[in-house]
Order: structure tokens, then C-alpha cells, then sequence
């Protein structure tokens, strides 16, 4: 039974590659794009459209039919005082059909092009979409990471401060409050190790879903990541017209429109080229031995019931409802594209003030390392510096987080969310 877990477990840990060297998050969307079933599965659908437009551009070429016959043809000539005649009947039938003039034809080629574009559009609206869920997974391990060593230093802090207490407490020198209180907050912090470890894990889980790699060896943060993301927003630009959801919505109101023209053609005659050929081996009389022809069909609607008339007052509904919905989306879009902008500027000014406490608390750590020294200073002292440090380094990570977040949210909203644009970002956050 043992074996064959260890077997089960070496198959899983194979079908998961393992990456070599920084995993930036560019690596980690170039893997999901290869490797996501869903985007994937949006892929072949933008495929199908492409064959469903041949389809209706083969409806524009000749069509070629041929019909082979055969069997016993039983029957008597009335014209003639011969008795019942069975025989066995053979004979062919080639035609070609050539559409001459069908304007629904040709309108729905002109609608599919429009579509196919619109798949490939909705699949690079998905790609967009993965890039994000790809992001927030990347930065919840970043985070989880750094609350786990968080967690670590708190409990090591508590750890030894819950010690000293306790020899403090048998000299008279404290009190059992100070203990249990000390206790119950090294106890707390065990408690979120515990937490920080699971979130890891699964933040480390999810990433790797994605990406189908494993062994995440996570880049380092540059020391001046916050002049560099600021820098970074000025050069991103309100492109609302390369929004998907806006291109969408626009293809939809012309497809909408197309779809009006291509039920009127409803009303318009058609035109067709025949030409057939038939051969017919028998000894009735009545058949043609061979039936040449050649002719030019003309289909000329005139009463239908209502029914087109009903078909084009139905797509101009459409239409305005094609309208209505392409502005609610772009009304949309530019609120969004606005919150989006503002809270990029407030976790900047957020961030902002982290860096300054966080050069204080390195400045605290550092005097208190220099006094401890000099015997002015205890461990618990020193541990507790250490602790705030990484609270601040937890926060500052947060507000980082929720700004690379921000960003790349633009990116999206702007249709430029791709490998070239994170490696831009990331160029600026991450030390290579």
C-alpha cells in the first residue's frame, strides 16, 4: 500500500515541471497562457469560428451534385400492345448550381467576419482576465511569505520575552499578569504561524495550478521600487478603445447591424446558374436517353405571412438594444478606469509613508543593535525592533500588493495586459 502511494506521489510531482532560477511574474503568465484548460479551451473555441466563416463563404462557390440510380423498373407501355416489361433501370444525374445573385449570401459573410473577430477578441479578453487571476495568486504568495516571517519573529520575540519574565517573575522583579499576558501573545503568534503557514501553501497551490511549475523561487524587491511604479503611472494612458469589453460591445452593435441587412435580403430575389446532365439506360420509351441543360432559375419572393417584415422589425430591436448596451459599457468602463486611477494614487501616497516609517524603524533597529552592544539594550529589546520592522515590511508589502494589483488592473482595462508590459513592471519592482 505504501508503494503504491509513493508511486501515486512521484507521478504528481512529475506532471509538475520545476523552474530554475527567479520565477518573475511574467514567467508565471507566459506558463498559464500554455498551460490554462480554461484559456485554452477559449482558444479552440476562437477557433471554430474561423471554419463556421468557411462555411459561409462555401455557399458562394458552384455546387456540384451527382445521383447514381438503379433497380428493377417494372411497368407496361400503354401505347403500344406489348406485355409488362421488367427490366433493370440504371442512370446518373450530374448538375452544378452556381448562386448568381444572393445578397443574404454574401451579408452573411461580410456578419461572419465581424464574428470571427469577436471570438478572437473574447479569447484576448480571457487572456487578460488570466493575467489578473495569475497576478493576485503571485502576490498572495509574495504576502503570505512575508507574514509567515512575521509570524516567526513575533513568536521568537514573545518566545524569549515570556522567558525573561519568567526569570524576572522568580527574583520579584515582575509580575504573573505581565507572564500570562507575554504568554498569551507568544501562544498568538504560534497560532498565526500556523495561519501564515496554510495560506503559503495554498497561495503556493494556486500559483502552481496555473502555471503547472513548481519549486517557486521567488525574485527580491528593489530598494527603490516606489520611485520607479510612480514613474510607471505616468506612462500609462486612458486607452478606452482598446478596452475588450468596449470592442466587444461595439462589434456587437455592428453585427447587429449587419444582421438587419441580411434580413431584409429576404425581400430580394435570387438568382442561379444551372447546369445538368442526365443519362438513362432503359427500353422505355417515355425517357430521355440523355437530358442536357442549362438554365437560369429565378426565385422571386412575394408572401411570406409577415414574416420578414416581423425577422427586420425584431433585429432593428436588436440593434438599439446593441446601442444602448455598447454606451452603458463604456459609461461604465471610464468609471471604472477612474476608481482604478484613484486608488493607484492613494496606495502610492500610502506607500509613500511606509517607506518613511520603515527607514525609522531601520534606524531604531540599528541604534538598539548599537546599544545592545554596549550593554544598554536586552535581547528582548533588540527582538521587539526586529518585530515592528517586519510589521512594517508586512504593511508595506500589503499596500505593494494591492498597488501591482491596481496597475495591472489598468493594464487590463486598457487591452494592454501582456508578457512585454509585465516585464516592464516587474523590471521595476524586482531585482534581476
Amino acid at each position: 500500500m505504501n508503494n503504491k502511494i509513493s508511486s501515486l506521489l512521484i507521478c504528481i510531482s512529475f506532471s509538475i515541471s520545476s523552474y530554475a532560477g527567479p520565477f518573475y511574474l511574467s514567467d508565471a503568465y507566459e506558463l498559464a497562457l500554455q498551460n490554462n484548460h480554461g484559456y485554452k479551451s477559449k482558444k479552440y473555441e476562437s477557433d471554430s469560428f474561423n471554419f463556421a466563416q468557411e462555411q459561409r463563404i462555401s455557399k458562394l462557390y458552384p455546387q456540384i451534385q451527382l445521383a447514381l440510380n438503379g433497380g428493377l423498373h417494372d411497368y407496361l407501355q400503354n401505347y403500344s400492345n406489348e406485355t409488362e416489361i421488367t427490366e433493370f433501370y440504371k442512370g446518373y444525374t450530374l448538375s452544378l448550381t452556381q448562386p448568381l445573385y444572393h445578397p443574404e449570401l454574401t451579408r452573411s459573410v461580410e456578419q461572419g467576419e465581424l464574428r470571427t473577430y469577436g471570438a478572437e477578441t473574447d479569447t484576448y479578453k480571457s487572456s487578460q482576465a488570466l493575467g489578473v487571476d495569475v497576478a493576485k495568486a503571485y502576490f498572495d504568495l509574495l504576502l503570505s511569505h512575508k507574514s509567515l516571517e512575521l509570524a516567526e519573529a513575533n513568536h521568537r520575540f514573545y518566545t524569549l520575552k515570556y522567558t525573561r519574565i519568567s526569570e524576572m517573575l522568580s527574583q520579584g522583579l515582575s509580575n504573573k499578569m505581565d507572564l500570562l499576558d507575554t504568554g498569551l501573545y507568544r501562544d498568538r503568534a504560534m497560532m498565526e504561524i500556523n495561519t501564515a503557514l496554510k495560506k503559503e501553501h495554498l497561495a503556493r497551490r494556486k500559483l502552481e495550478d496555473f502555471t503547472l511549475t513548481s519549486s517557486l523561487d521567488l525574485p527580491a524587491f528593489l530598494p527603490n521600487m516606489v520611485e520607479n511604479i510612480e514613474t510607471l503611472k505616468s506612462n500609462i494612458i486612458n486607452n478606452i478603445e482598446g478596452n475588450p469589453d468596449i470592442r466587444l460591445a461595439t462589434l456587437s452593435r455592428r453585427i447587429a447591424e449587419h444582421e438587419i441587412n441580411v434580413r431584409y435580403a429576404e425581400y430580394y430575389p435570387k438568382a442561379d446558374l444551372s447546369l445538368t446532365r442526365s443519362e438513362n439506360q432503359t427500353n422505355d420509351r417515355t425517357l430521355y436517353k440523355t437530358d442536357n441543360r442549362a438554365y437560369i432559375q429565378l426565385s422571386i419572393p412575394l408572401y411570406q405571412g409577415g414574416q420578414t417584415s416581423a425577422r427586420i422589425e425584431e433585429a432593428k430591436v436588436l440593434h438599439t438594444s446593441a446601442i444602448e448596451k455598447e454606451a452603458q459599457t463604456r459609461q461604465d468602463i471610464l468609471f471604472h478606469y477612474d476608481e482604478l486611477s484613484e486608488q493607484y494614487d492613494l496606495s502610492l501616497q500610502n506607500m509613500q509613508l511606509l517607506e518613511s516609517a520603515r527607514t525609522s524603524a531601520q534606524l531604531n533597529l540599528s541604534a538598539i543593535e548599537i546599544a545592545q552592544k554596549a550593554g544598554l539594550k536586552s535581547q528582548v529589546d533588540l527582538l521587539e525592533a526586529q518585530a515592528k520592522l517586519y510589521q512594517i515590511e508586512q504593511d508595506r508589502l500589503k499596500k505593494l500588493s494591492d498597488l501591482a494589483m491596481t496597475h495591472i488592473s489598468l493594464l487590463e482595462m486598457n487591452g494592454s495586459l501582456n508578457i512585454k508590459t509585465l516585464r516592464t513592471f516587474e523590471k521595476q519592482i524586482f531585482k534581476h
